[in-house]
């Protein structure tokens, strides 16, 4: 959290798929405004989206904060790939 405010987003086609990845901002859940937008926007994404990779650091483990995410991406029901970094 805190190191990327924005979302960065690219297109792709792969064996005539057409795709968009994106690499959201990293999640806190401190109730400002600024944190409540951004988890906001990220949710909306997460609803829309099909496959989901969620990167996390490896040499932190699994923290905390990676488990409510997992939690929020379990509760809206989608596919989604942990990968360590």
């Amino acid at each position: 959290p805190g190191t990327t405010r924005d979302i960065i987003y690219g297109k792709f086609i792969y064996k005539n798929i057409k795709s968009i990845i994106c690499d959201m901002p990293g999640i806190n859940f401190k109730t400002d405004l600024l944190n409540k937008n951004i988890l906001n926007q990220i949710l909306s994404y997460i609803k829309y989206s099909d496959i989901i990779f969620f990167i996390v650091d490896f040499s932190l483990g699994i923290t905390k904060i990676d488990n409510k995410i997992i939690d929020l991406i379990y509760k809206i029901k989608k596919k989604f790939f942990i990968i360590n970094s």
